[in-house]
């Protein structure tokens, strides 16, 4: 069962969403999903990994996906606006 047994690339929940969707167990596979969130999973790729790998296609139009997605672009939001005060405050490197 997803969420006591870890799958995957060393275990890490993205991985495990993966697999459970491709086996079909949309249930496990956003359950992982919003598992590997909660763990603060927002890997460089998410949006091309949530939004086009195939394993995920069939989730997409699931609320609870949905829900994952959205959360993950707020976050992103909220990083990109805090981008320009996090460069005015590091120090300069010469």
């Amino acid at each position: 069962e997803i969420g006591t047994t870890r799958l995957g690339e060393h275990g890490y929940g993205i991985t495990d969403a993966s697999y459970a969707a491709l086996r079909g167990d949309k249930i496990g596979a956003i359950r992982a999903l919003r598992e590997a969130v909660e763990e603060g999973w927002r890997g460089p790729f998410w949006r091309g990994q949530l939004l086009f790998a195939s394993e995920f296609v069939p989730l997409q139009g699931d609320p609870g996906f949905q829900a994952v997605v959205a959360e993950i672009r707020g976050d992103m939001a909220k990083a990109r606006a805090e981008l320009p005060q996090l460069q005015q405050a590091a120090p300069a490197v010469p």
